[in-house]
């Protein structure tokens, strides 16, 4: 499937979750609770 592409200036943990979000195969993808920790880490930085 397309992907919209990520802006150069997006933190790189970010683009790393999406790109972990957008795995074909969906164990591969991170569930609610991690991404709410993860976004919250970006946020404190």
């Amino acid at each position: 499937g397309l992907r919209p592409t990520i802006p150069k200036n997006t933190h790189p943990k970010l683009v790393d979750l999406l790109e972990r979000c957008w795995q074909q195969d969906p164990t591969l993808r991170p569930d609610f609770s991690e991404i709410i920790e993860i976004l919250q880490k970006i946020a404190k930085e």
